[in-house]
Order: structure tokens, then C-alpha cells, then sequence
């Protein structure tokens, strides 16, 4: 039994790894302290032949493996909105927050319609459909942010994904990690990830 639950585990993380992935842009950004902190970033999947065949995009922290989630082409512009109607969302809450002298506040802002196809790592890869959520969080600092939310269990292992998107308060509207946010939304497009695919075909195909 030990020895079968080890091979699982190998050819789960073998099958993940195997996968190679392009990197089309990572929105990590240099804080105010002078160091990088990690962001969302996309990427696409390539099979064994160095082609891009799913039209998916994966959404993960900077170039880390696990955890991550991806969402069809076909899904894109609905996620888009799902994101820009969660933004606005969240700054009318924050203003009515600070309006009402409100200071710890946890409240989900909303679901998104489809589940996704979620990867995490729990002493073995897993996949599991879960759902993506925004949730308003403020502490007793006063700090306010949206989190991005995955969580998958499929009754042996966990994973989480929870990625703080944007930044409330006045003081802090123009603050890098809100620039990454508004840049990550305004490339999140089907016409861009279809270039990046048919760039990455065109090469595996120049010894077809």
C-alpha cells in the first residue's frame, strides 16, 4: 500500500511537471522596500510536440508550479468582468466602510459563475474543480484589501490559493501592487492569449 500511494504521488507530480509551460507575462512587481513580490502571472500549456493544443490560460503566483488554476479562452472576458465588477464592488464597500468609521470587516464579494480546473500540491498533486472567489477584508490597521480565492479538498488532500489583488484606502490607490492588479485585468483578453498561441505553434511547426 505504501509503495502504491509513493508511485501515485510521483506520476501525479511527474504529470504536472512533464507539462511545459510558457511563461506570457509575470506581474510581479518591485515593492518599496527594493525587493519582488510575487504576483499572478500567465502562462500556457504546451504538449509533448512544443504545441499549445488546450485554449486555456494558467493563472498562478509568479512563476510558482502549484498551486493554479486555468480558465478557457471561452471564459475569459466573463472572468474579466467577474474581476472588474468585484473591483468596483469592493471600493464602494470601502468607502462606506471608512464613511461608517467601520474598521474589521471579512465579507465575500463574489463567486465566479464556473467552476475551474484547480492543481494544488498536498503531499501529491491533485486536480479538482472548485470555485474562484473575491472576499473584502480590513483589519484593525485599517488596511483594506480584495483577496482572490481557491480552495480545493477532494477528501485526502488541500490546497489553498489566496492572493491579495488590490489595495483600498486613499492613500494607498496608485500603490504598485494596484498597477499590477489594472495591468493584469487590461491583458486578460482572448485576442492576446490567441497571438501567444498561434507565436508558440508557429515554431513547433517550422520542422513539421
Amino acid at each position: 500500500m505504501r509503495n502504491l500511494l509513493l508511485l501515485l504521488f510521483v506520476t501525479s507530480l511527474y504529470q504536472i511537471n512533464a507539462q511545459e509551460y510558457v511563461l506570457i507575462k509575470d506581474y510581479s512587481f518591485e515593492n518599496s522596500y527594493g525587493s519582488e513580490t510575487k504576483f499572478l502571472s500567465t502562462s500556457l500549456k504546451k504538449d509533448k510536440n512544443g504545441k499549445v493544443k488546450k485554449n486555456e490560460v494558467i493563472i498562478k503566483k509568479g512563476l510558482k508550479l502549484l498551486p493554479q488554476f486555468s480558465i478557457p479562452f471561452n471564459e475569459l472576458d466573463n472572468f474579466k468582468k467577474f474581476l472588474e465588477d468585484g473591483l468596483a464592488k469592493f471600493n464602494k464597500w470601502d468607502s462606506l466602510r471608512i464613511e461608517n468609521n467601520i474598521v474589521e470587516m471579512n465579507k465575500q464579494i463574489s463567486v465566479f459563475d464556473k467552476k475551474v480546473s484547480f492543481a494544488g500540491d498536498d503531499y501529491g498533486v491533485f486536480v479538482q474543480k472548485t470555485d474562484i472567489e473575491l472576499n473584502f477584508i480590513s483589519w484593525k490597521s485599517g488596511k483594506s484589501v480584495m483577496q482572490l480565492r481557491l480552495y480545493a479538498n477532494n477528501g485526502v488532500r488541500s490546497d489553498i490559493m489566496a492572493e491579495y489583488l488590490h489595495y483600498g484606502n486613499r492613500e494607498l490607490k496608485n500603490t504598485a501592487n494596484n498597477n499590477a492588479f489594472k495591468l493584469f485585468i487590461d491583458e486578460l483578453n482572448v485576442e492576446n492569449f490567441n497571438k501567444e498561441k498561434e507565436k508558440i505553434n508557429s515554431k513547433a511547426s517550422l520542422f513539421d
